[in-house]
């Protein structure tokens, strides 16, 4: 934006305070100003304001900012080490190495929130958000300029909502630079602020809250609902939306003047239930507002100061009541009750400091307050504008979350304060982008990448002369992840490989390694098997972010290369997927173990506090099976031992790898290239998931083709028998050589289709279709022929039934056939299924499936013998069919009636007994004869569906007498 001309209608949104907004020391934005750096900028209100109001919203926001001082540099420590070594004064070094009095994300994030409801008059989560965004980025409101700190949930909120920004601007045609300063009503109501995946509840939603409560407090209805709206911004589930807002109901209570013990109150939420619109808590939260936090012997007695949300609300309670009307007391009881410390005594000093006031605050601590003007100055903004907002000037239309949220704008609302001049930042351009997982570790700021290949490009004479460096901390993803026979995963898309880079690895056009391993897993999935993924973004590395400055950065000689991109960023940290097949006996109790080390991994817990039974559980999973961007972890074989490795990871940065790089377009560094030299088209993301599910349900298929084919699977004295089995072999070499080559086609065609030279849209779907009738559906026949072969010799071994007794058993098998199987390295039995039909791959497959019983579709036994010179013929036939028959016993039913026939039907029954070899058509003749019984016309035969009594194959033919179709019934 270099003029006010050149701002979009609906981004007209700028301050009348100019210093809450995002500003820098530099034009290139790399350096932001902090809030100690911003003190010549500050204004106070001309109007008089409410002295003792002032002092008691100063003392909720310095009491956060006390607690979280003083637990800083201590965090992540255990209650053990906190016994031995407690806490008693402010400090600084530590965990992150802060100057006495700096604070960490609760306090920076409490600014951003704080800043929003000044800067807007009012409460607007979108705005709140983009600050969020502004500190991530940026460092906006951090007292180091650089944003150290951050929790999982918050991080994936705000990637999430940065994400959607991008959709949102292209949809609506708004240059995304700008939509941070989105100010149209009705475009503020469209976008959907929830950013937080299901069952978030960290307690991030609860260390910033306290500037909503403070600044509707005179309505104390909207103060709860909007205090529970701001946490589930970023946290979605409801215990987090009810911590929030029983935690601001207190925070209302003391500014109107309630006592300690009405605060504390077990009777609190029942005696302001009209405050949360009579609307339940949630049990657990319930439990803390029923007086759980009344323990006297604190962490002995289970008060935990944990990343949880309820946890940490019970802990803040608790250092409350147990205090002794001492403010110092109570932040030093919540910081040494270890884990999150500065969280648990930000929360704590957010209460406490509004009770007890600023005035009565510890002296020799506020005078080490890092940007103590800066504070106050916005407090005494917050107290103005909270004093216009009395019980009737705010209008709800209802009880609708949604609603409240649209209260806060009207047209008389001040959104695009044209009473004030635009904020103008002349930015320079920024550098288009593309991510990649990092599945090869050698990859550096300036290495080379051919995007056609997704593929790094080994070169020694790039010289990074400057960089950009972000650290960001603590930003991690953890799941456990359940099984499931019935659904088919991609293993690769469970764990966020970029969709590009998976379609690469996928058809081999780029080897699979690192983290993309995972391809490989071939072992049996069921719903005892168990994913423990991990991801733990350390730092990130980069260029700067525009042209000049990065093609600066870079030094090498005159290229002549392959490759379309230059590495501009690169992410570090660990990444872990963890596949686990547990005991079906011990299956429920290693979850619960499971989710707690889960928990431990999210809460950056150093210690693991684990019963010697709960342990040996671990040891008794059945098989571990490790993926990693770092090698040395896929050697371990104990979760145990692996999450100490994590651990140790954690701690030492020497040990991590690269995550992602990002890729800039190589024409952007480097002036001898153009953009007609170096083309390249991303796949749309539709087209991806089609050519998936080809691929897949097709590599699925040959897999279980393989391992029916395999010398040990199969073993029969007929010497008839053993043939047909030899046939299959050599036809499936024929397959073998055509789906080669059908990969390597695929191959061509996507790398083509990045370098533009065809069409995605036409071409792909034209590939697809062409092969769909070919190599599937002989892959299929095959398999069916082979399980059905394999049941036939099984039969033929049992020598000691009789004749009654061998069709008896036949007729059993013919309804209810076994899968061949194989076993694993556990004795697990390894079983196929038949149905490889597409919609079992709706969510694509790099596994097997193992069924616990047996499948009960009948089999067709084949009486023809296989023909392995036909295999070009088969694939050529695109009327080629497979028919999979019921999966009860077959009672033969005619299906279409005729019209009368010249034969008069009799009551007599014939018996009739078929004697004969196997292979000689008895299947056959029979079906043959009910075909020809129901049916009065051949051509009412050859369109209708046969009618199968015995399964088997036979010849149909069609009105070209001259052609003959296989019919697998």
């Amino acid at each position: 934006m270099t003029t006010s001309e050149t701002i979009h209608p609906a981004c007209q949104f700028r301050s009348d305070k100019p210093w809450l907004d995002k500003q820098f020391h530099d034009i290139e934005q790399t350096s932001i100003k902090k809030p100690g750096e911003l003190t010549s900028e500050l204004q106070d209100p001309e109007s008089k304001i409410n002295e003792q109001l002032l002092n008691r919203i100063l003392g909720s926001i310095i009491g956060l900012l006390l607690g979280d001082a003083l637990g800083a540099h201590v965090e992540f420590r255990p209650h053990d080490f906190l016994k031995a070594n407690p806490v008693t004064e402010l400090q600084g070094g530590g965990t992150w190495g802060l100057e006495k009095g700096q604070f960490t994300d609760d306090t920076s994030m409490a600014l951003c929130l704080m800043n929003s409801l000044i800067a807007r008059h009012g409460f607007v989560p979108y705005d709140q958000l983009v600050r969020y965004k502004w500190w991530y980025k940026h460092g906006y409101m951090s007292s180091t300029g650089l944003c150290f700190d951050i929790g999982s949930a918050t991080s994936q909120s705000i990637r999430e909502f940065e994400r959607r920004q991008t959709i949102f601007a292209n949809e609506n045609n708004i240059p995304l630079d700008q939509l941070d300063y989105l100010s149209d009503y009705k475009l503020l109501n469209e976008f959907n602020v929830y950013c937080s995946q299901e069952d978030v509840a960290g307690n991030g939603a609860l260390m910033r809250l306290a500037p909503v409560p403070l600044f509707f407090h005179r309505n104390p209805k909207i103060a709860v609902q909007y205090s529970g709206i701001s946490g589930r911004i970023t946290h979605g589930d409801q215990k987090a939306y009810d911590s929030c807002c029983y935690f601001g109901a207190l925070i209302v209570a003391t500014l109107r003047g309630e006592t300690k013990n009405d605060l504390l109150s077990n009777r609190f939420y029942d005696d302001h239930k009209d405050w949360f619109n009579d609307e339940p808590l949630h049990p657990d939260v319930q439990h803390v507002a029923d007086g759980s936090f009344k323990r006297a012997g604190g962490y002995e007695d289970g008060i935990r100061g944990k990343g949880y949300i309820v946890s940490a609300l019970e802990a803040a309670l608790w250092a409350f009541w147990s205090d002794e009307d001492s403010f110092e007391k109570g932040a030093l009881a919540a910081v040494n009750l270890g884990d999150d410390t500065d969280t648990t005594a930000a929360i704590y000093g957010a209460l406490a400091g509004t009770y007890y006031g600023y005035k009565n605050l510890p002296q020799k601590w506020l005078d080490s307050i890092y940007a103590k003007n800066f504070i106050i100055c916005l407090c005494k903004w917050m107290t103005y504008e909270a004093e216009k907002f009395s019980d009737g000037s705010i209008d709800r239309h209802d009880s609708e979350d949604h609603s409240i949220v649209e209260r806060t704008f009207t047209e008389q609302d001040p959104i695009t304060m044209e009473g004030f001049p635009p904020i103008i930042i002349s930015t320079p351009p920024k550098m288009p982008s593309i991510q990649r997982t990092a599945i090869d570790p050698v990859g550096k700021l300036g290495s080379l990448y051919d995007a056609y290949r997704d593929r790094l490009i080994v070169q020694s004479d790039n010289i990074v002369k400057k960089q950009q460096l972000s650290v960001l901390t603590k930003t991690m993803k953890c799941f456990v992840r359940k099984g499931n026979s019935h659904e088919h995963l991609n293993l690769l898309q469970m764990i966020d490989i970029t969709n590009e880079l998976r379609l690469s690895v996928e058809f081999n056009i780029t080897p699979a390694l690192g983290i993309a391993k995972t391809i490989n897993y071939s072992l049996p999935i069921d719903v005892h098997t168990r994913f423990l993924y991990y991801n733990y973004l350390d730092r990130e590395e980069s260029l700067f972010d525009n042209t000049d400055d990065s093609s600066r950065s870079i030094s090498a000689s005159k290229l002549k290369t392959q490759a379309t991109h230059v590495v501009t960023g690169v992410s570090w940290g660990i990444e872990v997927l963890a596949i686990l097949q547990l005991s079906p006996d011990d299956a429920s109790k290693i979850d619960n173990v499971l989710n707690q080390i889960r928990q431990y991994l999210t809460n950056n817990d150093t210690n693991l506090d684990m019963t010697l039974d709960e342990k040996h559980l671990l040891n008794r999973i059945n098989r571990t099976t490790i993926y990693s961007n770092i090698y040395k972890l896929t050697k371990i074989t104990n979760v145990l031992d692996l999450y100490c490795k994590i651990v140790d990871g954690r701690m030492n940065r020497t040990r991590r790898s690269p995550l992602t790089y990002t890729l800039c377009p190589i024409r952007f560094l480097y002036p001898e290239y153009s953009e007609r030299d170096v083309i390249y088209i991303a796949l749309e993301p539709r087209i991806i998931e089609k050519i998936e599910l080809y691929l897949l349900s097709l590599s699925f298929q040959f897999k279980i083709l393989k391992k029916l084919l395999e010398r040990k699977s199969f073993q029969s004295s007929d010497e008839y028998l053993c043939q047909q089995f030899l046939d299959a072999q050599n036809q499936f070499s024929n397959l073998e050589k055509i789906y080669t080559k059908q990969m390597k086609t695929f191959q061509d065609w996507i790398i083509d289709i990045r370098k533009g030279k065809i069409s995605s849209n036409v071409t792909i779907q034209e590939l697809i279709d062409n092969d769909q009738n070919g190599l599937k559906e002989a892959i299929n026949n095959i398999i069916i022929r082979l399980n059905s072969l394999k049941e036939r010799g099984r039969s033929l071994h049992d020598r000691q039934i009789t004749q009654t007794e061998h069709d008896s058993y036949n007729d059993h098998h013919d309804a209810n056939i076994k899968y061949q199987s194989t076993k694993d390295e556990r004795n697990e039995n390894f079983k196929y299924p038949m149905d490889t039909s597409d919609k079992k791959f709706d969510q694509n497959s790099s596994s097997f499936v193992e069924r616990e019983t047996y499948h009960e579709s009948v089999i067709p036994y084949i009486d023809r013998p296989l023909r392995s010179d036909r295999t070009d013929e088969l694939l050529l036939d695109d009327k080629i069919s497979t028919v999979h028959v019921s999966h009860s016993k077959t009672s033969w039913s005619p299906r279409t009636h005729p019209e009368s026939s010249s034969l008069i039907p009799t009551e007599e029954t014939t018996n009739i007994l078929l004697l004969g070899e196997i292979g000689v058509g008895k299947s056959t003749f029979i079906n043959v004869f009910a075909n020809y019984y129901s049916f009065d016309t051949f051509d009412s035969a050859q369109f209708d569906t046969p009618v199968v009594v015995t399964p088997s194959s036979f010849l149909i033919t069609t009105r070209d007498s001259s052609k003959l179709y296989r019919k697998i019934i």
